[in-house]
């Protein structure tokens, strides 16, 4: 099958869209000549590129891990394309098969600039209508994708021979599976990879794009800057969930659900696809699982080689074993995670990617997972997903609270006296909860500030054991001082100081000491602060988890006598302990940043680069990319990198810090603000007043002592401005 003569492609155009408007007109009356006698050439040609659309649109399953027949089918005794130049782009290689095209390895030949390219060859040179269309579909739904795990469009267009194409960031990576094992990275590792994935998932989902084909070869792993980042490749048969719908727009409830097509991976596919069934958010929730179970089982779910399209059907139809039982390892709760995301009901599986990746992230940070049936255990994690305003303050105080009990409930097997102390605390989490309880709350419920309210009432009114008294008082205080509140969190922090002097061990006292120390540090109450870590730093028989906050604290104080012995002296000591307790520990982490500080006074250049390096390093190995604590390590970075010189990398590694805050922190907050501040001060007026603006939005919605900072912000824009 020769390609058509291009001097016939317009006219061939032209018969193909009227035998798709009027499917009884006669293809030789369509293709005749003023003669009324039919064109053989173009009754070839307009053959031919209806055989190529018939090939695109194959049926039945296809067989491997890409769709090998479809492009050779379409594309006929077309030679191939490396060595031609296509657009801008010559073709320097072939990559792969997918299937409607061949994805080739290409570099930017125009002269404008040096850049490689995944470029993708859709079909054959002379695509009929509905495959164009299916074409500029995708293309479209690639321009709206702007997500760090995504690949990029770059370009599209037309091949001198009118042959679709678009160019796609080129990532030169492995699979997820094969990144993972060759490396033999272990569990937390895996999961962490995996939630970028997820992220960018959902990222998708909310632009109304499903996926549909995710797998391994869809999903490559290279290394990069605070370690592996995995890319999501070829939304080639993804389909917008709302034709109607603009970009980014709507819910997706909104518009009508897509079916299935036969270009599919049974090994990846959920039930619904394999059956010709609908295809939601849920189908690509059911792939995602079975990528997680690979990279926690070594294998997919079910094994379906050699089966029948019904035999698939009906093994998919099962539930599979247990990721742990085949991985022969402990795996917790991601086995119910894996098996809600694999549930063979759609309804059953997890809403979103989103709800997948939260699941995830409480895996990561040892929280309760919303995949675990739901008992009384689970009754605040229920009530936290309730109320998204205050989840911050829920989580924590669950989580300190549950970790309290966890602890208690050791003791008691060692002491039989503190058994009543475990019942005890027990009794008080779940009595906190019990306005959640739909029986007793009547439609009424509580806010996460009044149940902390009621929390701290019956902690100071309660009558039992003096520990059990000042342990919750503790927790309690430590809760009001993260969300900020000093004035609620001082009495009951002084009281747990108190009660542990009188009837307490040198753990609990040096706990609530440390714990006034960072709250009166926060209120500027400095000559306080020094006074409570020095008390801290003398007692006796205090747990090795402990020692290193009072030396963090009288180094970060050491800072403003200018006492850089001290200050070096104390953070030393405080990284020693803290790494002693597991590397990348919070107080490694806080110990790090203080040095960075201390070098950055003292002008040690070298030292204050390798300190913030190490930070970021240690931040996302410990704390994951989309962090708080990771953001502000880039943010940091960023800032050094532009100072000395390194504008572009510094400008790139700010806007990674805004997006992972501008995503995970409460609005305002003073760390976004500084982010939005260093990067609008260093960015043309074009693309830095905007940030500046937001900033200054963010000040003016009544951040703490921000009367200052707003002239401040008002001054960089007033210069952004007069500077563009």
């Amino acid at each position: 099958m020769a390609t058509p003569d291009p001097a016939l492609w317009p006219r061939v155009r032209t018969v193909l869209e009227a035998l798709e408007d009027d499917g009884g007109a006669s293809l030789e009356a369509l293709c005749a000549g003023p003669d009324g006698t039919p064109d053989p050439a173009l009754v070839g040609a307009v053959r031919a590129a209806l055989e190529a659309e018939r090939a695109a649109d194959a049926g039945g399953f296809l067989e491997g891990s890409v769709v090998d027949d479809a492009p050779r089918l379409a594309a006929g005794d077309e030679p191939d394309a490396v060595g031609e130049r296509v657009g801008p782009w010559e073709v320097t290689g072939l990559l792969g098969e997918g299937g409607m095209g061949v994805v080739y390895r290409a570099r930017r030949a125009d002269g404008a600039y040096d850049q490689g390219a995944a470029l993708k060859l859709v079909g054959r040179g002379l695509a009929p209508p509905s495959l164009l269309d299916r074409f500029r579909r995708e293309r479209q739904i690639l321009a709206g994708l702007r997500h760090p795990h995504v690949a990029r469009l770059l370009d599209g267009g037309l091949t001198d021979r009118g042959q679709p194409y678009f160019a796609m960031e080129l990532v030169d990576g492995e699979p997820i599976t094969d990144y993972a094992d060759r490396r033999g990275l272990g569990v937390e590792a895996r999961v962490r990879l995996l939630r970028q994935v997820v992220g960018a998932v959902a990222y998708a989902h909310r632009r109304l794009v499903v996926h549909r084909d995710l797998k391994p070869s869809n999903v490559l792993v290279a290394e990069a800057d605070g370690g592996p980042r995995a890319t999501l490749l070829d939304f080639g048969i993804a389909k917008l969930l709302d034709a109607e719908a603009a970009p980014g727009a709507g819910g997706l409830e909104a518009g009508p659900r897509t079916r299935t097509g036969a270009l599919l991976t049974p090994e990846y596919a959920a039930p619904e696809q394999v059956s010709g069934g609908e295809v939601t958010t849920a189908t690509d929730v059911y792939a995602l699982g079975v990528l997680l179970y690979e990279l926690l089982a070594g294998r997919r779910p079910h094994g379906l080689e050699g089966l029948t399209p019904s035999g698939v059907e009906r093994a998919l139809e099962a539930v599979p074993p247990p990721p742990s039982s085949v991985a022969g390892a402990k795996l917790g709760d991601l086995d119910a995670v894996c098996l809600k995301a694999l549930a063979p009901e759609p309804d059953r599986r997890y809403a979103s990617a989103d709800a997948l990746g939260d699941d995830l992230d409480r895996v990561l940070a040892g929280l309760p997972v919303e995949a675990r049936a739901p008992t009384a255990r689970y009754r605040a994690s229920r009530f936290v997903k309730r109320h998204p305003a205050g989840v911050a303050a829920a989580a924590a105080f669950v989580v300190l609270l549950v970790g309290f009990g966890v602890v208690s409930s050791l003791q008691a097997r060692r002491l039989a006296t503190e058994s009543a102390k475990a019942r005890a605390v027990s009794a008080f989490v779940l009595g906190l909860f019990e306005a959640s309880d739909p029986g007793r709350a009547r439609g009424v419920e509580a806010t996460a500030g009044e149940l902390l309210a009621r929390g701290a009432e019956r902690a100071q009114a309660m009558d039992g054991p003096p520990e059990v008294r000042a342990e919750l008082l503790r927790t309690l205080g430590e809760v009001h001082l993260k969300l900020g509140a000093f004035e609620e969190a001082r009495p009951l922090l002084e009281g747990a100081g108190a009660l542990a002097r009188e009837y307490g061990g040198p753990d609990g006292l040096a706990t609530a000491l440390n714990l006034l120390a960072g709250l009166e540090a926060r209120v500027r109450r400095l000559d306080a602060a020094e006074a409570l870590a020095r008390e801290a730093l003398a007692l006796e028989g205090v747990h090795d988890t402990l020692r290193y906050q009072p030396h963090l604290m009288l180094g970060m104080l050491a800072l403003r006598t200018q006492d850089y012995d001290a200050v070096e002296s104390h953070t030393e000591r405080a990284r020693v302990l803290a790494r002693a307790i597991r590397p990348g520990h919070r107080g490694e982490l806080a110990a790090l940043n203080n040095l960075a500080q201390l070098y950055h006074r003292r002008e040690e250049w070298d030292r204050y680069d390798a300190a913030l390096e190490e930070t970021l390093a240690l931040r996302h190995a410990a704390q994951g990319a989309d962090h708080p604590g990771t953001a502000s390590a880039r943010y940091n970075l960023g800032r050094r990198l532009c100072d000395r010189g390194d504008v572009a990398a510094g400008l790139d590694t700010l806007r990674a810090a805004l997006a992972v805050q501008r995503r995970v922190l409460p609005t305002p907050h003073h760390n976004t603000i500084n982010t939005l501040r260093a990067l609008g001060r260093r960015l043309p007026a074009a693309e830095g007043a905007p940030l500046l603006r937001e900033a200054l939005a963010q000040l003016e919605a009544g951040y703490p002592e921000r009367e200052g900072a707003i002239a401040e912000v008002l001054a960089e824009l007033e210069a952004a401005e007069a500077g563009g």
